[in-house]
């Protein structure tokens, strides 16, 4: 498994706090669990594969998906090779961006 993070340009710091990228590409197929903390950061999220990321629901994370602020502990599960990338927006990105006040994404997935 291999994470990186990258720093975005300098004229898009207001916005982005930063990007990253989760893989693993072995062909281990056992389930792997992720435990989220619950950060207060909204993120823009992008699966290569769909129907990969499980919740703890047994519901599938969307391909591509705004987080809303996470106010709660949640946990994913993923099996097999995989590929997400991350974008970690400002606090104030979603009311900047898109006039929407971020509490009303907190705890939500928007395709």
């Amino acid at each position: 498994m291999h994470y990186q993070e990258f720093l975005p340009e300098t004229s898009l710091q207001d916005y982005i706090r930063y990007f990253w990228v989760l893989e693993d590409d072995t062909d281990n197929f056992s389930v792997k669990s992720f435990k989220i903390i619950p950060d207060g950061i909204p993120t823009l999220i992008f699966q290569e594969k769909p129907n990969l990321f499980f919740d703890m629901d047994a519901q599938a994370a969307p391909q591509l998906y705004i987080q809303g602020q996470s106010t709660k502990f949640t946990e994913h599960r993923v099996m097999g090779n995989f590929r997400i990338i991350g974008v970690y927006l400002q606090p104030t990105a979603l009311k900047t961006i898109f006039n929407i006040d971020a509490f009303e994404f907190n705890d939500q997935k928007f395709p």
